[in-house]
């Protein structure tokens, strides 16, 4: 299978912030259901504002995904012969499904241990409310065995529960050949932009009607006695607006990194000083996040993960360098082994009681444990699960990236 073996280090080493991105999120969302609020002051509520928008993270995968493959696979032209897709899929599982597998039964195990004691549909009796939003459901495990959660079958986020674009990037695998015909006809950079731009507009209409950017934010500051009855609204919001639109956040994100990647590879941007826009379109986004309309920070994602491709960009050294390489190629790690983390942190015996009350700075430094303890575990399931898996699948030694 002929491939492209050019790599921008920069975007592995934006997937790597990306991840901790998530993490934070899940991480304030934790801190707000057992009732800790430590965002009482400016710059608390200014971290939190960027935090609990870290849903956003997810549709730059997508864009990456697009990015990555298409740049991979630029001088395939057996798209729909039987070999290559044979060998595409073989590959693509081989990188997404061990880890998942490895997860989704662990969490499964999890859940059954604890289901042996007080623990209710997956939460804690304190969180009874809640416990009407059942994440856990045989049926539903059966659903995510076979990747197809978010393929319209359930209206919930369900046992690993970021794992809902996992489904969604599955999809595209599957479409995979259609789309990069599709894009690959767009022979004009101008053209190509403008139709990532305008897809990304497009999206922010949609995003707007199902009301999800924004969703994590409605309780932060509600009464600590309210905070379940609110967390069990926004939980069924989050998942209607994650799941339904989970397909359509795939689509846009995948084919405007497809079209990017079609600007990316132009004569023309060679000679375009694109990095000097890394610095603005970076200011642009945290000011959004702070204070704007979050939904206008779409389009300047799309120019910032573009100013990327540019080794120039100061932040595009920063994201190469080894350390951040490494946070990269971990990611996939640290997204699936997360949410199992924080489940465990949640139904364990007065863990949720003592970080509802303790001390902000001690609170902070449990943040900071949790954080390591994440990515350590998501090194070793790196080196010992992900890697020989995906050798094993492809019947030869793994590759970064690959």
């Amino acid at each position: 299978m002929s491939s492209g073996t050019q790599q921008l280090h920069a975007l592995t080493g934006l997937r790597g912030v990306l991840c901790l991105w998530v993490w934070f999120l899940h991480v304030a969302m934790l801190l707000w259901v057992v009732g800790a609020r430590p965002f009482d002051d400016v710059v608390g509520s200014l971290l939190a504002s960027v935090a609990l928008h870290g849903y956003l993270a997810v549709d730059c995968f997508f864009i990456l995904s697009g990015f990555v493959l298409c740049m991979r696979y630029q001088s395939e032209q057996r798209l729909f012969e039987a070999q290559f897709l044979r060998e595409f899929w073989r590959a693509r599982i081989a990188r997404i499904y061990p880890l998942y597998l490895v997860t989704l039964l662990g969490m499964g195990i999890g859940v059954w241990l604890f289901s042996l004691g007080d623990v209710v549909h997956g939460f804690p009796p304190k969180y009874e409310k809640l416990s009407d939003y059942d994440p856990v459901s045989t049926s539903s495990f059966f659903a995510n065995l076979f990747l197809v959660q978010s393929w319209d079958w359930f209206p919930r986020l369900t046992w690993n529960m970021a794992a809902w674009s996992i489904s969604s990037e599955w999809a595209m695998y599957l479409l995979f050949p259609f789309l990069v015909m599709c894009t690959r006809k767009v022979k004009s950079m101008q053209l190509a932009f403008s139709v990532a731009l305008i897809l990304q507009i497009l999206f922010l209409f949609i995003l707007e009607q199902s009301q999800m950017a924004g969703i994590y934010i409605d309780a932060l500051y509600q009464d600590v006695d309210a905070s379940h009855a609110v967390m069990h609204d926004n939980a069924q919001r989050t998942s209607l607006g994650a799941i339904e639109l989970g397909l359509v956040r795939a689509v846009v994100g995948f084919v405007c990194g497809c079209l990017l990647f079609q600007v990316y590879k132009h004569e023309q941007f060679k000679n375009m000083p694109i990095y000097k826009l890394a610095l603005p379109s970076f200011i642009v986004i945290i000011a959004i996040l702070l204070y704007v309309n979050v939904m206008y920070i779409y389009v300047w994602l799309v120019l910032f993960v573009l100013s990327l491709c540019d080794q120039r960009s100061m932040f595009a050294r920063f994201l190469s360098r080894p350390t951040m390489l490494f946070l990269g190629n971990i990611s996939y790690s640290v997204y699936l082994w997360h949410v199992p983390l924080l489940g465990f942190l949640l139904v364990w015996p007065g863990l949720g009681d003592f970080l509802g009350q303790t001390h902000w700075a001690l609170l902070l430094f449990l943040i900071m444990t949790f954080t390591v303890s994440l990515l350590c575990i998501s090194a070793l399931s790196y080196w010992f699960i992900e890697r020989p898996a995906r050798a094993f699948i492809r019947g030869k030694p793994a590759q970064e990236n690959d």
